[in-house]
């Protein structure tokens, strides 16, 4: 893996599913915030077969998911970001 697509990876890989991100922020939606990390981190694997077609499976409107990567990082307790340009796919 290259290592610029590795560091893309590595706050995401550091959740826990804590549950913090969720209690702290409104309503994101109907998918989890622990849960979207956990997909996001997927779809910027170059190894998932699903890749970017995951955010599709996962049906988390646009808005929402830039809301929530904005916002994630203040609210979860390891600093958790995840890249935005994931919004572009």
């Amino acid at each position: 893996m290259a290592p610029e697509v590795a560091r893309k990876l590595e706050s995401p890989a550091t959740c826990i599913l804590c549950g913090v991100c969720h209690a702290a922020m409104d309503d994101p939606g109907e998918v989890k915030p622990s849960a979207l990390v956990k997909g996001l981190q997927l779809a910027l694997d170059p190894r998932d077969v699903l890749g970017a077609a995951r955010l599709q499976l996962m049906k988390v409107l646009r808005d929402i998911l830039r809301f929530f990567i904005k916002n994630l990082p203040e609210k979860c307790p390891k600093r958790i970001t995840v890249p935005e340009d994931i919004c572009q796919v």
